[in-house]
């Protein structure tokens, strides 16, 4: 898979899997597949790191 630098904080997430378990699951998604929906534990505090790089150039 190919993507634009450009493109790649765009990228929106449609399923999350570590280890063979799904962690993320939206629930649009998770009806097309016929099983529940999986959501992360969320806070407003949250930080995101970006490991070194910055967002924005």
């Amino acid at each position: 898979m190919a993507v634009d630098e450009d493109a790649i904080l765009k990228i929106q997430t449609l399923m999350t899997m570590v280890g063979g378990e799904i962690i993320v699951l939206p629930e649009a998604l998770a009806g097309d597949f016929g099983v529940e929906s999986v959501a992360p534990p969320t806070s407003r505090t949250r930080t995101w790191s970006t490991s070194g790089w910055p967002l924005q150039r």
